[in-house]
């Protein structure tokens, strides 16, 4: 990781176009998520055409707040190659946006998913037992995106591949950006599920 630390920690990366809507969004609620099991993970996000240093939509940020986000002191990022090689695992808007992180790091391909295809994929198919997972709630994590990259290609594509897809709600009414917000936090809660809290697998009895 950055500046010769060493962490097991899950680190995911959340990219849109403008890092204003969608991908912070999507950070912020996945982090709150996580945090609510008790699971350390480092959530960044950034844009394929972000201007850097502006703060989040302010519909976005409303949103956000009222689903359990925190998006204060948020500032945008552009999309590098840098943020990608740091990431485990790579969650996007769209699957044009999936294709920008191959064409800058193409070794990142199979840790790509949008953020809807990956919750498609986690309700589709068998994750590993709790039990068969380390205790340790950040290795726990890291082995179940992980195992999640190695599966990719056990479930069915989308039936329309459009449905992998969250359109940009940036400049549009304020029910669709309300409808939006609604698909990213679903789709977050179906990606946090697959991800087991620290020692879950623990006999708690007295």
């Amino acid at each position: 990781m950055s500046g010769g630390s060493v962490t097991n920690e899950l680190t995911i990366l959340v990219v849109c176009t403008g890092n204003i809507c969608r991908s912070p969004l999507a950070e912020q609620l996945l982090r709150a998520q996580f945090a609510a099991r008790g699971i350390k993970v480092t959530i960044t996000s950034a844009g394929t055409g972000a201007v850097e240093g502006l703060p989040m939509d302010e519909t976005s940020a409303s949103l956000s707040r009222e689903l359990g986000g925190k998006p204060d002191g948020f500032s945008s990022t552009l999309l590098r190659a840098s943020l990608i090689a740091n990431a485990d695992l790579i969650l996007t808007a769209t699957r044009e946006q999936r294709s920008d992180v191959a064409r800058l790091l193409p070794r990142a391909a199979p840790n790509t998913f949008t953020l809807n295809e990956l919750a498609r994929k986690i309700r589709d198919i068998p994750l590993i037992a709790a039990e068969e997972y380390p205790a340790r709630a950040d290795d726990t994590a890291r082995s179940i995106a992980k195992q999640l990259t190695a599966m990719r290609g056990l479930t069915a594509p989308a039936p329309q591949p459009s449905a992998d897809d969250i359109e940009d709600p940036f400049h549009q009414p304020r029910d669709f950006q309300n409808q939006i917000g609604l698909s990213i936090d679903a789709a977050v809660t179906s990606i946090v599920s697959a991800f087991i809290a620290p020692n879950a697998g623990e006999n708690v009895s007295a």
